[in-house]
């Protein structure tokens, strides 16, 4: 997640928050006075990199849900409480998420997180979608606004999700983070929003929508289009969030590959490429990355674990050998991922020391020379574009100042000159 992205989360999910604050009391009142039971519903859900963390809503089923079913919603689920069928079609029930946006655990666009069982079927591919921070709202929610009446006409509701709906929600939405932007991100709000209104406006009845619900969604939309118009200010200069946006470069010998295998530790460990492009570890040395891209890296040693697993579930990630050096706080040689930037891994290297240089830091690779400039506000200059390549060797130059490298050299010459001749002239 790029820091606009994280600081639009922050600013507005904390906005929402206190703007929104009497609309969460109505709500608790309603579900209090409906059945006594708690207002909250926290679920355990997988967010990014597979980290498991506690997703808000508000109860909209009765309290002994989990006992009398599923974590499917199937149609008209008679678990749903009267006042939480209202809350679900309104898409109320989950404005309790915007605490989770707070926290950094979700993001207002992402994919929605799955609950664990559903993530333990994910293939090698599918996994990929946990590179990224789930979200309230997303492309494929759109897609499937009314899932659970999809799933209620299928002959088995379980299995069409996992083998229809989930590989295809997961599908579209790394489709759309790869090229995803805030301004995108702004439109797909929108559209949640638009969706909403149109819904819930044209529920199957004759009445015309309440004037007060009909303001607040114009409000709302008012909101969102003029976030739409600000969005491009607020995304300059940096990359907006897309998925692990992995290059076509090689890995070279020196380079490692990250290998995280789940509930079998003493298959994970960082394993170096040999100078034959093989693995050099004595569970791994009979897997060779010669030849292939960086992002196939992982179908590689998919291939090899499925040997101790039939559906192995894992990440490995590689990782290119760079040098970062010059006027940086702490030179060294960096293990970075394909997706990293220039920008990215002067960082990693603690910045610039006081005297460092940030409008031309020299990028040195096998191809030539590129100078990059990490003050601009063009991505296209900045660092924030180029990626990491094996090998690379980064540069960061030093400040020229006129005083400190001239002037005071040349008035101590003048003045030995004229020491010189006055001694001379005696």
């Amino acid at each position: 997640m790029t820091w606009t992205k994280r600081a639009f989360d922050c600013v507005f999910s904390m906005f929402g928050l206190l703007v929104l604050l009497p609309l969460f009391g109505l709500c608790a009142l309603a579900i209090r006075m409906a059945d006594g039971g708690p207002v909250l519903f926290g679920q355990a859900r997988v967010g990014r990199y597979g980290r498991p963390f506690r997703m808000w809503k508000f109860r909209t089923m009765v309290v002994d849900a989990s006992a009398r079913g599923g974590e499917l919603t199937i149609g008209r689920d008679p678990r749903v409480t009267s006042v939480g069928y209202w809350l679900r079609k309104s898409k109320l029930d989950e404005l309790p998420q915007l605490l989770n946006v707070l926290l950094g655990e979700m993001s207002f666009v992402g994919p929605r997180p799955e609950v664990a069982r559903y993530v333990d079927q994910y293939d090698a591919t599918q996994r990929r979608v946990l590179d990224l921070t789930p979200g309230i709202t997303d492309p494929a929610s759109l897609r499937y606004r009314d899932e659970s009446s999809e799933l209620a006409r299928a002959a088995d509701p379980e299995r069409h999700y996992v083998e229809v709906i989930m590989p295809d929600k997961i599908r579209r939405n790394l489709a759309y983070a790869a090229g995803a932007t805030l301004w995108k991100d702004c439109r797909v709000i929108l559209q949640t929003l638009g969706m909403l209104s149109h819904e819930l406006s044209h529920d199957g009845s004759d009445d015309p929508p309440s004037p007060p619900f009909e303001n607040t969604m114009r409000s709302l939309r008012a909101l969102v289009i003029a976030l739409l118009v600000l969005a491009p200010a607020l995304q300059q200069g940096a990359h907006a969030q897309a998925a692990p946006r992995v290059n076509d470069a090689e890995l070279q010998p020196g380079d490692v590959v990250r290998i995280v295998v789940w509930r079998k530790p003493e298959l994970s460990a960082d394993v170096p490429v040999g100078a034959d492009g093989s693995l050099r570890h004595p569970l791994y040395q009979a897997v060779s990355v010669r030849g292939i891209p960086a992002r196939d890296v992982a179908i590689r040693v998919g291939e090899f674990l499925k040997r101790y697993e039939t559906d192995p579930q894992f990440i490995a990630e590689p990782l290119f050998r760079v040098i970062v050096a010059g006027e940086v706080r702490t030179p060294n040689v960096y293990s970075l991922p394909p997706e990293a930037t220039v920008a990215q891994a002067v960082a990693m290297a603690g910045g610039p020391t006081e005297r460092g240089q940030l409008r031309s830091v020299k990028l040195l690779r096998d191809t030539g020379e590129l100078s990059v400039d990490l003050l601009s506000t063009d991505p296209a200059r900045n660092g924030t574009a180029e990626t990491v390549h094996s090998g690379d060797r980064i540069i960061v130059g030093r400040q020229h100042n006129r005083l400190t490298e001239i002037v005071l050299p040349l008035a101590s010459v003048t003045a030995a000159l004229v020491s010189i001749y006055s001694v001379l002239t005696r």
